[in-house]
């Protein structure tokens, strides 16, 4: 069903909340689930053999790069620790923090997110003093 909801609001939905959905099922997977559901009812656009939403989903997967495996964060903790942090709840958060802006677009490669962690670290310390 989860396909079908989203192509309903699908101009609501943004590319974010498509790699987010990535990050928890594959999406083939539920396109199959979800067109064997749709076709086994009894609405006119299943008796018609029709259901948009699947070639909608499975373009905007495909579009995003997500359609056959979930995005991957691009900073690990052996980047931060390269910068000279010691492991500990920070390196987590930023590992965190960073991929939700991965997911949004907001960081398209490692080097975005170096350069962020960069300023982040700047704020943080900024924030102690």
């Amino acid at each position: 069903m989860k396909p079908a909801l989203l192509y309903q609001a699908r101009k609501e939905v943004t590319d974010g909340a498509i790699r987010r959905f990535a990050t928890r099922v594959p999406i083939p997977e539920l396109i199959r689930v979800a067109t064997a559901d749709h076709f086994g009812r009894t609405t006119a656009e299943a008796l018609a053999r029709k259901f948009p939403a699947r070639d909608w989903l499975l373009a905007r997967a495909e579009a995003l790069d997500v359609k056959d495996r979930a995005p991957r964060p691009f900073l690990k903790g052996r980047d931060l620790l390269k910068l000279g942090m010691t492991p500990g709840p920070l390196v987590g958060q930023l590992i965190r923090e960073s991929f939700e802006l991965q997911l949004d677009g907001k960081l398209n490669h490692l080097n975005d997110a170096m350069l962020w962690v960069e300023k982040r670290l700047k704020t943080l310390t900024a924030f102690q003093e």
